[in-house]
């Protein structure tokens, strides 16, 4: 077994991998450290506390080729326990490498940073949406920090900092950046800021991370709460997923937010089905959520679900309209390794179908929002894909998603083989539009 082969890639990866003896936050694992031509998936999860991880595994080495037959058996003995779960995309394109490491390293050495994410862009085009992403300890949702983002006619600008940060992050959002001693956040704050007055107030995104440093309370649990009030108070978009939404959850401060309509109810691993209209998406402001209605037909996603993926609702009664208001986006109607810590009377129902919630949104009066989810979209697997509403997504978007999308339909392959490869040009280009949404008068201004 070479060096470059995939075992031994994956060997390596799972060589870092850091567990508890109840094989609890197993990290995400990103398709940042693979060649850009390759296509590789795979699924992990804990038989028992004594038995060894099992992975489901895909290899390929051109683009675009069909998907391949996954080993029955590795040479380090892990077996798999799913046959295609989840497939990273093929037109997979990382974030610079460089900006990349040197943030984990200063996650590690330093207590508080925020950085700018490369990502090659053309600096001419207008920024269109700004993103700023919040993680500590091992990160299972990096989406951001490992996808590049793309905005039509223009670039989404990116930035990471750890949640020990948050008390820094307020005051400088408080016009409060002469009471920060350290130099080097206080000069990216003063870049975030101007990025952020540079667009239109919901081309924002503040997003808390699915990471170890949650699933209790938030590190900084009060500043974590003023941060929020003030965000949506500014109209910013704010998004919480799997365990940053069991801290939110915990933490919720019913004086700064309004009445919490959001109840934890189990949890779940291995995957997570998603059930949502359309119609319903294309018309919500979240850019990625629109991007998911356009492309679907039936409105059916799969996604991979982690160990410990939260399982969560809404109690109507909860729901405090004098605040804001409330929409079930999509409702989870299969799950794997369901533990029920309720019964089901919290269930709501979309298009004759019950489940848990997969997505809500939170719309507060004053403008701010506030999207969260069970799942993350970084590990998407599957959608139902209408490949007559793809071409025109492709179309629409331009540049390379639109050649591939050529390449294949022009193909000897089989249908069969050609949708495997439609789904993963689908899935890119929901992990590549921005949750927020992309600044009317900045494109405006790029066509003048």
């Amino acid at each position: 077994m070479n060096d470059s082969s995939p075992e031994k890639i994956l060997m390596k990866e799972m060589n870092k991998l850091n567990i508890d003896s109840e094989g609890k936050e197993i990290p995400n694992l990103s398709s940042q450290d693979f060649p850009l031509n390759q296509t590789i998936s795979f699924n992990y999860d804990f038989l028992s506390n004594s038995a060894p991880k099992t992975f489901n595994f895909e290899f390929s080495n051109q683009i675009p080729q069909k998907q391949q037959d996954i080993p029955q058996q590795f040479d380090f003995g892990c077996t798999p326990i799913m046959t295609s779960q989840i497939t990273m995309p093929f037109m997979q394109q990382k974030i610079n490498s460089s900006t990349l490491n040197s943030t984990q390293t200063h996650n590690q050495e330093t207590k508080n940073f925020l950085k700018k994410i490369a990502q090659d862009d053309d600096e001419t085009l207008p920024v269109l949406s700004v993103i700023l992403t919040m993680y500590s300890g091992s990160s299972y949702d990096d989406l951001f920090r490992s996808v590049k983002q793309v905005a039509p006619a223009g670039r989404v600008s990116l930035y990471t900092t750890n949640l020990e940060s948050t008390d820094l992050l307020l005051l400088a959002l408080q016009g409060k950046l002469n009471e920060i001693k350290n130099e080097e956040f206080k000069l990216a704050a003063e870049e975030l800021l101007k990025d952020i007055d540079s667009v239109e107030p919901d081309c924002v995104l503040f997003n808390w991370e699915c990471c170890s440093s949650c699933g209790a309370s938030f590190p900084q649990k009060e500043n974590t709460m003023l941060l929020l009030k003030l965000l949506i108070e500014k109209k910013f978009m704010t998004m919480f997923s799997d365990f940053a939404l069991k801290s939110l959850i915990k933490d919720w401060s019913v004086e700064l937010l309004g009445m919490n309509p959001f109840v934890k109810i189990g949890k779940c691993n291995s995957f997570i089905n998603l059930k949502f209209k359309p119609e319903v998406l294309k018309e919500c402001p979240s850019s990625q959520l629109k991007m998911v209605g356009q492309l679907c037909e039936k409105g059916e996603a799969s996604l991979h679900a982690l160990s410990s993926t939260i399982v969560f609702t809404v109690d109507n009664s909860k729901i405090d309209g004098s605040r804001y208001q409330l929409d079930i986006l999509t409702i989870v109607t299969g799950k794997g390794g369901y533990c029920n810590l309720d019964s089901e009377r919290n269930l709501h129902g979309i298009n004759g179908s019950k489940g848990s919630v997969g997505h809500a949104i939170i719309k507060y009066h004053n403008g701010g929002y506030m999207i969260v989810s069970a799942g993350h979209w970084v590990e998407l697997s599957k959608l139902d894909v209408n490949t007559i509403h793809l071409e025109k997504v492709a179309e629409n978007f331009g540049g390379e998603y639109s050649k591939q999308f050529n390449i294949i339909k022009n193909s000897n392959q089989s249908e069969s083989e050609k949708f495997i490869q439609y789904n993963q040009i689908a899935n890119q280009m929901v992990m590549q539009s921005a949750p927020c949404n992309y600044s009317k008068k900045n494109q405006q201004c790029s066509k003048k």
